[in-house]
């Protein structure tokens, strides 16, 4: 099976996306900052150290950056260990509290402001010693910024790490648009405070369903035929620019995608 993919419009939508973001980012800002001075004074009386927990990740185009968030484990523990691997013992209820709504990345939001990430998009991924995924999935994910909420964020599969579920991030890039922004931004405010469960994806609704930031086709090899991405390899064929909107195409191999979650993002 092949699959076409392609960066629509990436100035004038992506342009858009960031006045979004300062917009909403600003107000997000300024509603959370007490209670991020609050989070932080636990934090410090807990640990008696840094209230600020940083950690290297990669952003947009794969260049590195810092990112923060609210110290939920003391300094001793692995700063990019998986949630299963942590010792829960070793982290008091009420950061476990925090951990599971997600406050402790609060002061993320003042990254939007600096560019340096979005309000929605593919998360962040840890550097490749810690978190290697595929060279396509990854060109793929970081051709629009990385955010600090996401349909996996939100999604019933957040056990491990983004790249173990990669039809969330393919599911935004073919999907996405300021609607759906919209909507994950709602059900995630909905979540954190424990008014709304995860969702899979074919329960986002089909009006907040957008033109997707990457245009993508998948045809059965051989045949020509329009398909449905299954189980198997996916080879990724760069497809020719789009002179209406700038595109540029997207090549390499890519993994497996969950049946049903192929098809045309027209």
């Amino acid at each position: 099976m092949f699959w076409d993919a392609s960066v629509r419009s990436v100035d004038r939508r992506l342009v858009y996306k960031r006045c979004f973001d300062v917009i909403v980012g600003a107000l997000a800002v300024v509603a959370t900052t007490p209670i991020v001075v609050v989070l932080a004074a636990i934090s410090w009386v807990t640990y008696r150290e840094w209230p600020f927990f940083t950690q290297r990740r990669l952003g947009r185009h794969g260049d590195p950056f810092t990112m923060v968030k609210i110290r939920t484990m003391p300094s001793s523990a692995n700063p990019y260990a998986l949630k299963h691997d942590l010792d829960a013992s070793a982290i008091p209820p009420i950061m476990q509290l925090l951990r599971r709504l997600h406050l402790d990345e609060l002061p993320q939001l003042w990254l939007v402001l600096r560019g340096r990430m979005s309000l929605v998009g593919p998360r962040p991924r840890m550097p490749d010693e810690f978190e290697p995924v595929s060279s396509i999935y990854d060109d793929a994910r970081t051709r629009v910024p990385q955010g600090c909420t996401c349909l996996w964020q939100i999604g019933d599969h957040t056990g491990g790490l983004p790249s173990q579920a990669p039809e969330y991030d393919l599911w935004y890039l073919r999907h996405g648009g300021i609607r759906l922004d919209l909507w994950i931004l709602f059900w995630t405010a909905l979540v954190m405070i424990g008014l709304a469960e995860p969702k899979g994806l074919r329960d986002v609704p089909r009006p907040f369903q957008s033109r997707g930031w990457l245009r993508c086709r998948t045809e059965q090899a051989g045949s020509g035929d329009p398909g449905t991405v299954g189980s198997g390899p996916v080879e990724v064929v760069a497809g020719p620019p789009d002179p209406e909107v700038g595109t540029a195409p997207v090549s390499g191999e890519f993994g497996a995608e969950p049946d049903g979650l192929g098809g045309l993002a027209s």
